[in-house]
């Protein structure tokens, strides 16, 4: 289910000051390139940069170019509809799975009800289990998840 209720909605805009992060988890082997032609439909500039800071192409983003580079950080600007701005973070692990992180601000947000709808299209792409939205916690892992209240939203429970 996609809407927000209004707990949702108002966590996802409350100008507090820290970003919000949404973690996806199960996520077993990342095409990159999909996930980059995901994020040109939403965005107008695409900047990527490997753990090193250098400027990583499009066309080097193939998966023989990918293994090379433990971790991605894809900076998204002049959004076309629901963020004006966010950044997303690929880590790869040794198994082969990723950790990837996708962070906005709530000022960024244009279409809050847009929200949950690209974050479920996101987690199709990156073929992702589970997904948590959440206010900007260094001590959150998803194994904590049920102990904070930094956790905003679940995509494993569903909207009433």
């Amino acid at each position: 289910m996609n809407q927000l209720t209004d707990q949702i909605r108002a966590a996802v805009l409350d100008a507090d000051g820290s970003c919000r992060d949404v973690n996806f988890v199960g996520v077993e082997h990342v095409c990159i390139n999909e996930v980059y032609k995901y994020f040109d439909e939403h965005f107008k500039t695409i900047k990527v940069f490997d753990q090193d800071g250098n400027d990583v192409a499009f066309d080097q983003l193939s998966e023989p170019a990918c293994s090379t580079s433990s971790a991605l950080l894809i900076l998204l600007q002049s959004g076309r509809a629901v963020f004006g701005q966010a950044q997303c973070y690929v880590e790869w692990m040794d198994d082969g799975s990723a950790d990837v992180e996708f962070t906005f601000f709530p000022e960024d947000v244009s279409d809050v009800t847009g929200v949950l709808s690209f974050l479920y299209d996101l987690k199709r792409e990156l073929r992702a289990t589970r997904f948590w939205v959440r206010y900007e916690d260094a001590q959150w892992t998803p194994e904590t998840e049920c102990e904070l209240s930094s956790v905003i939203f679940d995509s494993a429970e569903t909207l009433t």
